[in-house]
């Protein structure tokens, strides 16, 4: 144990070459205990000493410092009975390797003791205040033989070496706090304390704060668990000894933005009834500000387009770790996540590994991917799709009541990806749907939606592109040139006449019709530069062909829409109202942005602000809201909705419908991770 104490001395280097190969023989190790000052007072040895010159066989040599920017090597005889010494390796920092031993003096001789047990011996020759001479046994030339060295030691009194501030820095080992480790104070000179202080703003140490004071030299971390809520944060560091302030750090910037917060882990999602129970573990880390409830559409370690989650509810208090949805999503097996969001506004992940997927299906959700057509019966709760399931991946078509939520599904539905236009039309022949699909008509039962027939010429063939019922017996068809009137008989209908719409040049297309009251219709399509009226006469006559420029269409899209009670029409491309005799434009209206219809008096414009051209992603201004424009007034309403509303009607009871997503789509036919569409009833 002494080679380690007095090694760190140059005292044996200066031996070897001065005395050169000694003998040992002539140095007994019974020497150790030759000249011992019995009556050595430990009070004098209780101090800071450092050997100044040594001496082996009666030779000294003077013993210099081992770094002397760093001052001379030195060890403490402290009165408690421990024992330090201190060696200047490193000339460049100045951190001392420091052994810690204890000590105690028995006529003379000093026992040193480490903490494993072992022990070595000093022998005092001579000691007073300001000297102090022993000897030590070393075996210096490795010979298995102890040389005895004797050393001349003086109180010594230490510089202020400041070897721990510059140590001071932020621990990048964890992310989820603010976390800073130094190097412990291990100077002679007596601690005092550690200060850490932050700057809140401007990183500036004139208006930092203290908030910590750390007593303990052996103390070498800290954790600030109150920091507030700042962007960025700047700290530093001090060191006191009894002497006064012996270092400061330089200032440390945490960027707070970058702290993560550590997951929630649900422990349950149980559904009963119409809630779902959530339970989690609590919230385990640093600078909780409050749980935020997710509902997602997505499972853990997936991403897509149109993946989103919606925020259901905060909690802010930590201890809580239970939470009941009193109104779950329509949303097949929707996945929970729980995350806590800390102070400075961070939170988990998105796509983090913490959802819990719940079987759950509420009632009213539709067994629809999406939607390629849709009607409403103006009669009755009823609304009719045709769209692909869910459950199976087959296009079919639907009837819904959306007030008994009761769902009927086609068992001869078609598998089409051209279909036009889809109506409900009570003729005389029942109340059915008409689908047009490519060159046909199919009819269904609209009760059952068990398919009747192919509504088909009687004498020649027209390709329909769209057609309309004018509640005298009279239907209306359009192709790419020619309207016609036909009459109907069950599965087939005969041509009364037709007029021909391809003039100036204007090329064939998608015609539509539109009834605009009294026998009148409203025709044209996207390509043309003009539309038409027709009077349709009784006997299903055409007369007073009017050619009108004001309006616009959109082929494979409903984008007209009549109301008799005030005999208006809205064209939703032009975003203007038009009385409906000469087609004078009478209304601009700018709300919603998407219309969807008309009230049943007409004094209200109906629809969405959600545009299905819109791309789907958090910044998207798709709005959980309907929409209502006052003609005449120019006064808009909004109208909170559960979901996302994409075609808003009012019924015949005068209630306000909306078909809708619970999360954000491009529009009915829009696709998502899972099924979320539903009707909602919003008055």
């Amino acid at each position: 144990m002494l080679n380690r104490l007095w090694a760190s001395t140059t005292l044996f280097l200066s031996l070897f070459l001065l005395i050169g190969c000694s003998n040992s023989d002539d140095n007994p190790i019974n020497d150790l205990n030759s000249d011992v000052f019995r009556d050595a007072d430990p009070a004098l040895l209780a101090g800071t000493w450092s050997i100044f010159s040594g001496s082996l066989n009666g030779q000294s040599v003077p013993v210099p410092p081992t770094s002397p920017n760093c001052g001379r090597d030195y060890f403490v005889y402290n009165a408690d009975g421990s024992y330090s010494d201190f060696v200047f390796f490193d000339s460049g920092t100045c951190n001392p390797e420091v052994s810690n031993l204890s000590w105690t003096l028995n006529n003379g001789i000093i026992t040193l003791r480490d903490n494993t047990g072992t022990t070595s011996e000093v022998t005092i020759t001579s000691l007073t205040a300001s000297n102090f001479v022993f000897k030590a046994a070393i075996d210096f030339d490795f010979d298995g033989v102890d040389d005895i060295f004797t050393f001349n030691a003086r109180p010594y009194d230490p510089p202020a070496i400041d070897n721990v501030s510059f140590t001071f820095q932020q621990n990048s080992s964890v992310q989820d706090r603010i976390e800073f480790n130094w190097d412990a104070y291990n100077s002679g000179i007596p601690f005092d304390r550690y200060e850490i202080y932050r700057s809140n703003s401007g990183c500036d140490k004139n208006n930092a704060e203290l908030i910590a004071t750390i007593t303990d030299q052996n103390v070498t971390s800290f954790i600030d668990e109150t920091p507030g809520s700042e962007a960025e944060l700047c700290y530093y560091f001090k060191v006191y000894t009894e002497r006064g302030e012996l270092g400061e750090s330089i200032l440390i910037t945490v960027f707070t933005d970058t702290i993560e917060v550590p997951l929630v882990t649900i422990d349950s999602a149980v559904p009963s009834g119409d809630v779902i129970d959530l339970l989690w573990i609590p919230y385990s880390g640093y600078y909780f500000s409050h749980y935020e409830i997710y509902v997602r559409n997505f499972v853990d370690g997936t991403s897509g387009y149109a993946f989103q989650s919606v925020k259901i509810a905060e909690i802010d208090d930590p201890q809580i770790t239970s939470f009941t949805d009193n109104a779950p999503p329509f949303v097949k097996n929707p996945i929970y996540e729980v995350r806590a969001v800390n102070t400075f506004g961070n939170t988990t992940q998105l796509f983090a590994t913490g959802g819990f997927e719940v079987n759950y299906e509420r009632a009213g959700l539709l067994d629809l991917d999406f939607v390629n057509l849709t009607a409403y019966d103006p009669d009755d709760s009823t609304v009719f799709f045709l769209g692909t399931l869910a459950s199976s991946g087959e296009q079919k078509l639907l009837r819904y009541d959306y007030n008994t939520q009761q769902t009927t599904v086609s068992s001869s539905s078609p598998n089409t990806s051209s279909e036009v236009f889809m109506k409900v039309i009570d003729s005389g022949e029942g109340k059915e749907l008409l689908l047009s699909i490519g060159s046909d008509i199919n009819v269904y039962d609209a009760s059952t939606l068990d398919f009747k027939y192919r509504l088909e010429q009687d004498n020649g063939f027209i390709f329909p592109r769209d057609f309309a019922y004018l509640d005298n017996g009279v239907w209306v068809l359009t192709d790419d040139d020619n309207l016609y009137t036909c009459s109907r008989s069950g599965g087939t209908y005969s041509v009364i006449a037709e007029a021909n719409m391809n003039v100036s040049g204007q090329n064939a297309g998608l015609f539509q019709v539109i009834p605009i009251g009294n026998g009148r219709v409203l025709t044209g399509h996207e390509g043309g530069q003009e539309s038409y009226t027709f009077d349709i006469l009784a006997n299903g006559q055409i007369t007073n062909q009017v050619i009108r420029n004001s309006v616009e269409w959109k082929d494979y899209k409903r984008t007209f829409f009549y109301n008799s009670a005030a005999d208006i029409t809205l064209d939703t491309q032009l975003r203007g109202v038009f009385e409906s005799q000469t087609f004078s434009y009478t209304q601009f209206y700018d709300r919603p942005n998407i219309a969807t219809g008309l009230s049943l008096d007409g004094s209200l414009i109906i629809g969405t602000d959600n545009d299905p051209e819109w791309i789907i992603d958090e910044d998207s201004m798709h709005s959980r809201k309907a929409f209502s424009f006052g003609i005449g007034t120019a006064t808009v309403t909004e109208q909170e909705t559960v979901g996302y509303p994409h075609l808003v009607f009012e019924n015949n009871a005068g209630q306000r419908v909306s078909i809708s997503s619970w999360f954000k789509r491009e529009g009915l036919r829009g696709s998502a991770p899972r099924p979320d569409l539903f009707v909602e009833i919003l008055n």
